[in-house]
């Protein structure tokens, strides 16, 4: 169990610069690519590691198809959330 939350975490964390990167040199991805980073750098997958971890769930729970769909669905909701709470003046001034 804590392996797999500290395998996430680093993933987070590695895929952090990547983000600043983008930032500094006023990368806009598309839709996919910036799906694909997000699901890293908004550290939901850490998280979710961290409010199971006392259930103690079997790697098979954890692992299995409709559980990592449900992750990816619900990370991909708090993307979309975050995206509709940025007013787009924001965005274009910053670009």
């Amino acid at each position: 169990m804590i392996e797999r939350y500290l395998m996430n975490f680093y993933k987070y964390l590695d895929s952090l610069p990547e983000e600043s990167r983008d930032r500094e040199t006023h990368r806009l991805r598309n839709t996919e690519e910036h799906f694909a980073l997000r699901r890293l750098t908004g550290g939901l997958m850490p998280s979710f590691d961290f409010i199971v971890m006392p259930y103690n769930l079997p790697d098979e729970a954890e692992n299995h198809p409709i559980i990592a769909r449900m992750k990816l669905a619900v990370g991909d909701l708090v993307i979309t959330a975050n995206v509709s709470l940025v007013p787009l003046h924001q965005c274009v001034d910053r670009y």
